[in-house]
């Protein structure tokens, strides 16, 4: 069984938790593909439909 204590500290001290691998690119993918859109309405980048995949390290 997986121990919180140590995200739940980082929590209440941090205001935030970083959760690697909670997501997959599959559950980004549609977030990305918003803010692409968002991105290109205010002119910021030419093409929301250019390949955009998730780089996760």
């Amino acid at each position: 069984m997986r121990d919180y204590g140590n995200e739940v500290d980082h929590f209440e001290r941090e205001g935030y938790v970083i959760a690697r691998g909670a997501l997959s690119e599959h559950d980004l993918a549609p977030l990305v593909d918003r803010r692409a859109h968002v991105l290109h309405a205010k002119g910021k980048i030419e093409d929301p439909r250019l390949d955009h995949r998730v780089t996760v390290k």
